[in-house]
């Protein structure tokens, strides 16, 4: 018996596993010896993962975590022409669980409550694309969005304990430390002209009067998107940082904090700072009790932060408000024509809202219709059909109030589940636990925060994140056995 108080013994239905993840690795040697080395490789990876992921559970939760976070299946199918592992993920999560189920009655206890939540708003989604003008493109939406969801079901179903919890939280740590230290040694080494496997993507973009520099954008193909997911690590390298435990944890939540500021720079991405103010002011806030733990980071950013910046990011900044000043006052005029775009694409937005504010255009359809909506309206005139440069905007004109209710009550479900397991680990004593459930819901209100300027590209990043909170509670004794299985769960909560 381990001390979650599971029975670790090996059962004949865990051996066969074992022994499926190594036939598969056998043949994978062979398939990809007659196809190539790379396939090779993947399928070896492949089998070990399955093998590891059978015999400790909380594996499988930290790689699709980290796999989700590093965006690994666009990267495959971009780079390596492995089009094929965002299903093979689905397998995975969903033939783990379905094996602890069978063999150990292991189910997630938020895991039915989160599945009529995430049906409601499946369901919203089907309403907002009945009427779209080009009915292929927001079928391919939807079919993209019910797969991710399918993935965080399945996560919020594995989650049974603490341990994988921390798992989750860990896994996501892992991949910001990963991002951001490449697109780090990309920077030190100045080796842009590699993409470095497809995991530091950069381009040369403008970034303030006759300057033009390279932009980090990770495993993306914007740089904005890149810093909005590193403000999700953000906090949780944090927490790390202040509660360890232990000496080893600590500092790699040093570390992880450093890189991660460092590659948030190296984006020059003038929302995401605005973001990561917004999300740190609130997760300090929310430590004001702990005074000391709180002032070490910022000292430490105040002094690491001067080093390492561009120069050329504070005349960004400075742009950047002399831009919002001439909006906000009317004085003056918008200079920078990145801003100006973006502006005229969330008021198309807004319009498009205003005409249709019940079920919007339809899902996937405001790209279509914004050269017609900045024609009739003056707006600015773009080359191309552009999106919204806002999410909740985006929402609003593509899905109309349905939509929008729709994204806010689950939005709202997810914390509310984060706060009542965080309330109650404040009451049971578990500060770690605890510290790493608070990072996790600043990292959410950091990408949202960021999400006010940029629109829906990357839709694995809400939904792992909104699992996790989603799955929060079995953290704790009292809701960890009250589950879809009866008090089968209370045999796996962390005591």
């Amino acid at each position: 018996m381990s001390d979650l108080g599971i029975d670790t013994r090996p059962n004949a239905l865990t051996l066969a596993g074992v022994a499926l993840a190594l036939l598969l690795g056998t043949l994978a040697i062979g398939a990809g010896a007659a196809m190539s080395p790379t396939l090779t490789a993947f399928g070896l990876i492949a089998a070990a993962v399955l093998a590891i992921s059978i015999a400790r559970p909380e594996f499988v939760v930290f790689f699709t975590a980290a796999a989700l976070y590093m965006n690994l299946g666009a990267t495959l199918a971009e780079e390596h022409n492995i089009g094929f592992f965002t299903e093979l993920l689905l397998m995975l999560v969903g033939g783990v669980l379905v094996l602890r189920y069978l063999t150990r009655r292991e189910f997630g206890a938020e895991a039915r409550l989160s599945f009529l939540v995430l049906l409601a708003y499946g369901v919203t989604l089907v309403i907002t694309i009945l009427h779209a003008r080009d009915p292929l493109i927001a079928q391919e939406e939807l079919i993209d969005t019910i797969e991710i969801m399918v993935v965080a079901f399945l996560v919020v179903a594995m989650i049974t304990n603490a341990e994988r919890f921390l798992a989750l939280a860990n896994g996501l740590l892992f991949g910001g430390i990963v991002l951001s230290g490449i697109a780090v040694a990309q920077y030190l080494t100045g080796s842009y002209y590699s993409d470095w496997g497809g995991f530091a993507e950069a381009t040369v973009h403008h970034i303030a009067g006759e300057t033009s520099s390279w932009r980090a954008s990770g495993p993306l193909s914007d740089s904005n998107h890149f810093g909005q997911i590193l403000l999700i690590v953000l906090p949780i390298a944090i927490s790390r940082a202040i509660i360890g435990p232990g000496l080893i944890w600590r500092v790699i939540g040093i570390v992880a904090l450093g890189l991660v500021v460092w590659a948030i720079l190296l984006t020059f991405s003038r929302g995401t700072l605005a973001a990561a103010l917004i999300a740190l002011a609130a997760y300090f806030w929310y430590l004001r009790r702990l005074a000391l733990f709180a002032v070490i980071p910022v000292l430490l950013a105040a002094w690491f932060v001067p080093q390492v910046m561009p120069p050329e990011y504070t005349d960004r900044v400075m742009v950047s408000v002399r831009d919002v000043t001439a909006v906000v006052t009317g004085d003056g005029y918008v200079v920078d024509p990145a801003a100006n775009g973006r502006l005229a694409e969330m008021i198309a937005a807004w319009k498009l809202f205003l005409e249709h504010p019940v079920a919007g255009v339809g899902y996937g359809q405001f790209e279509s219709y914004y050269q017609d909506t900045a024609q009739r309206y003056g707006l600015m005139a773009r080359e191309s059909d552009r999106q919204a440069h806002s999410l909740y905007l985006e929402i609003l004109s593509e899905r109309g109030l349905i939509g929008g209710f729709a994204v806010l009550g689950l939005i709202l479900f997810a914390f509310a589940r984060g706060g009542v397991a965080l309330r109650a680990l404040g009451a049971e004593g578990r500060t770690v636990e605890a510290t790493m459930l608070r990072g996790v819901i600043f990292g959410f209100v950091g990408y949202l925060a960021a999400s006010a300027l940029l629109h829906d590209s990357y839709k694995n990043y809400f939904w792992i994140t909104a699992a996790a909170l989603m799955a929060a509670p079995v953290m704790v004794a009292r809701f960890a056995g009250s589950g879809a299985f009866g008090s089968d769960g209370a045999q796996v909560y962390n005591k």
